[in-house]
């Protein structure tokens, strides 16, 4: 079997469990606090999930050391979190970091739940 079956497969494999987490987390959130729009909350956070699972694999395919794959990551995670208008308000990121508000998942699933 070649990458590109490999890559497919286990993305579709994690797809149940990542739903399951979604799911699970929705139910602990959203009926404990009488939020409206169970689906729209655990839509959002499956499809954030499932982004951060394959920019996880990713990095994985990129780094030769999974040390080294963990701390990059763990590193851009928290450069996302850190733009995406929680800690900092976008009208407050510097104009040299701004790309991060966009370019970071986080944002808009923030925005989402927001």
């Amino acid at each position: 079997y070649g990458a590109g079956t490999y890559v497919l497969a286990n993305f579709l494999c994690s797809i149940p469990g990542i739903f399951i987490i979604a799911f699970c987390s929705t139910v602990c959130v959203v009926v404990p606090s009488g939020m409206q729009g169970f689906g729209v909350y655990l839509i959002t956070l499956f499809l954030s999930l499932l982004t951060a699972e394959s920019f996880m694999a990713l990095i994985a395919s990129l780094v030769p050391h999974y040390i080294i794959g963990i701390a990059l990551g763990a590193g851009v995670f928290g450069f996302f979190m850190l733009c995406e208008g929680f800690f900092i308000v976008r009208d407050d990121i510097p104009p040299w970091f701004i790309w991060g508000y966009y370019i970071g998942f986080h944002t808009y699933t923030f925005r989402a739940f927001m």
